[in-house]
């Protein structure tokens, strides 16, 4: 009974979290914009994930999309690494990927970026990931992941540099990427 109960919050609260999410950011016909991070994500102040820029990014099992099992440590290699979480039916994430897909091919050759989706669909995941190569597609407990890092709102982008610390975070999605992130990670231009 215990264990339901406890499955039974985390499933709430990722439900509340993607609603929220809908409700302030579904709007897709906004432009991108690129801004500084402070401005990025358009979330309240006190969402915060449970690590921070300069932690050590959490070396939890993840599910590669055959099932076995792998964890970040084995996927960081030597290159800087863009995380992005990310859901099917969550019109934030949507959003995202409209434009993330536009900008896809700009990734630099020494960046690698990995998609994480929610393990319960890791069978049902839709055709908007199908650009993603196997290998850089992921999943994740949501359960672990929302109890343990509040990580309750998608998208969430984390840029992890070659060591597996965090250089940066935007939590969430509203037509604006931190601009530390895309040049990074891209040869977008800005001008």
């Amino acid at each position: 009974m215990k264990y339901f109960l406890n499955s039974l919050i985390v499933v709430v609260g990722a439900f509340l979290g993607v609603y929220i999410g809908v409700q302030l950011f579904s709007d897709t016909d906004k432009p991108l914009v690129v801004v500084d991070r402070s401005e990025a994500s358009g979330f309240p102040a006190d969402c915060k994930l449970t690590f921070d820029v300069g932690d050590l990014f959490p070396l939890e099992d993840c599910y590669k999309l055959n099932g076995d099992t792998t964890n970040f440590e084995e996927l960081l290699g030597t290159v800087p690494t863009l995380l992005i979480f990310a859901g099917d039916g969550c019109p934030p994430c949507d959003s995202f990927l409209a434009v993330w897909t536009g900008i896809e091919d700009k990734v630099k050759p020494d960046c690698r970026r990995i998609f994480y989706l929610p393990i319960e669909q890791q069978k049902t995941f839709g055709s908007k990931f199908s650009f993603v190569a196997p290998e850089d597609l992921y999943f994740i407990q949501t359960d672990l992941f929302v109890q343990k890092y509040n990580l309750d709102y998608y998208p969430t982008l984390v840029s992890v540099d070659r060591s597996g610390f965090v250089s940066h975070i935007q939590y969430g999605f509203a037509g604006r990427i931190d601009k530390a992130i895309i040049t990074e990670f891209t040869d977008v231009s800005l001008e």
